[in-house]
């Protein structure tokens, strides 16, 4: 019994030291990121893709230059929320008649977008079911752009923060927010997250892997030392 006790401390300590929640405010260092400099984030659990300058699904992305650029897409799952950051040169209030779209999830990697999470308007961080989805403009295979309509379950604190970091002459921008993990009904195998402008000039897709937070794995290991315990009494009775 006294063996489970190390393994029990250990779970615990960590479920402690990761706990604390990404703050919404558009800078990325509790993420451990700095855009351009440093892409990789600091924690394993994060799920992350980067296409600074390059892109996928079409050879010239980002078609247009530097302020098209769609640069990296992150994801993590803590205390029950989802949180998103994406890094972009593209500036909320859109360029030459195009304008940021929304990110898209889908749960099942069909190529329909399930549920979307608003990151601009007046209903900028509305978390959306079944929404409608206007198509990328000028490359239409980039896919889903905006919510033009659907169910909102939530909102939650989402920011489109233009930061000083300049890049071939055109500011950098950070989308960072959060939505209820509940909504998306606990998945546990992977699904997709994707965003694009209206235009489709540039894209970013990223396979999540959904994994159990560290304050699940303390649950987990407390009950499992209980029921040891539990065991072990039994057969000191006997």
């Amino acid at each position: 019994m006294r063996s489970f006790f190390p393994i029990l401390a250990a779970t615990a300590l960590l479920a402690v030291t990761t706990a604390e929640a990404y703050v919404i405010n558009g800078l990325l260092d509790d993420w451990g990121v700095q855009p351009h400099i440093q892409w990789i984030p600091s924690s394993n659990s994060v799920n992350w893709i980067e296409e600074d300058n390059w892109g996928s699904g079409h050879p010239n992305f980002p078609s247009g230059g530097e302020i098209y650029d769609a640069e990296a897409l992150y994801y993590d799952f803590m205390g029950g929320m989802a949180y998103v950051a994406l890094v972009t040169s593209f500036p909320s209030n859109g360029y030459m008649y195009s304008y940021p779209g929304d990110i898209g999830i889908d749960l099942d990697r069909n190529g329909s977008y399930e549920y979307g999470l608003k990151t601009t308007g007046h209903l900028q961080g509305g978390f959306f079911a079944n929404p409608t989805w206007t198509n990328a403009s000028t490359y239409p295979s980039s896919g889903p752009a905006r919510i033009i309509g659907g169910t909102m379950l939530d909102v939650q604190p989402l920011v489109y923060f233009e930061t000083e970091i300049i890049e071939n002459g055109f500011p950098t921008y950070i989308i960072e927010g959060r939505f209820d993990w509940s909504a998306l009904g606990n998945p546990s195998q992977p699904f997709n997250l994707h965003w694009t402008q209206s235009c489709g000039n540039d894209v970013l897709n990223l396979t999540v892997t959904p994994v159990p937070e560290p304050g699940s794995l303390f649950l987990l290991g407390t009950g499992y030392a209980a029921l040891c315990g539990l065991s072990w009494r039994r057969r000191k009775k006997k």
